[in-house]
């Protein structure tokens, strides 16, 4: 990535070709279709609000590619440059895993984040993977229900794991992450009786 070029057109670059990627993909349903990027575009943003840099905030936007499309990782070294690919891999499952997401991938996969903030001290991935986990509990409700209790435990992972990297910086979000793991295991485990009254 250049780093004289405008941030702002980075940006907008990069949510033009998300959307652009995931154009032909079914939409996701809650109270009504949501276009399949906006997770992505989402992430992304939660990363800026957050106030990581620029480099993990466009690769947290494009971190469903090397999974969930056919998408070279060649347009993305050529257009963001080497950080924003290696983000993008670092957090997406291995390519042996076809994009399923088992226990076996999914446990690849957290290692895999663990040694790497490890060794280098580079906190994008993890800051990536744990803004990515959040965005997912938070749309759970409108999931299969048998994903819920699978997207809170291994949210559960990501913020144990996190704590320590972000608590300093990033804190809101640690912060945020761990109401929002709260919320939906309330969710899950205290369900709404479904013959439930307003009480006046």
């Amino acid at each position: 990535m250049d780093t004289y070029a405008d941030p702002v057109l980075l940006q907008d670059k990069m949510i033009r070709l998300v959307l652009e990627q995931f154009a032909d993909k079914p939409p996701r349903f809650g109270q009504f279709p949501i276009h399949p990027a906006f997770h992505s575009i989402r992430v992304g943003l939660d990363l800026i609000k957050y106030g990581f840099p620029l480099p993990v905030c466009l690769g947290g936007s494009g971190h469903d590619f090397d999974e969930e499309t056919d998408l070279n990782m060649g347009v993305i070294y050529r257009d963001f440059g080497q950080m924003v690919t290696v983000y993008i891999q670092m957090t997406s499952l291995h390519p042996r895993f076809n994009g399923e997401h088992t226990d076996e991938s999914e446990n690849e996969l957290f290692e895999r984040v663990k040694v790497f903030v490890e060794t280098t001290g580079d906190i994008g991935p993890l800051a990536i993977k744990s803004v990515d986990s959040m965005d997912s509990v938070r749309g759970a409700k409108y999931c299969p229900a048998d994903w819920a209790p699978k997207l809170l435990k291994r949210a559960e992972r990501w913020l144990a794991l996190a704590r320590p990297y972000l608590s300093r910086d990033y804190n809101d979000l640690v912060l945020d992450f761990a109401e929002v793991i709260r919320r939906e295991s309330l969710r899950i485990n205290y369900p709404v009786p479904t013959d439930a009254k307003p009480q006046h």
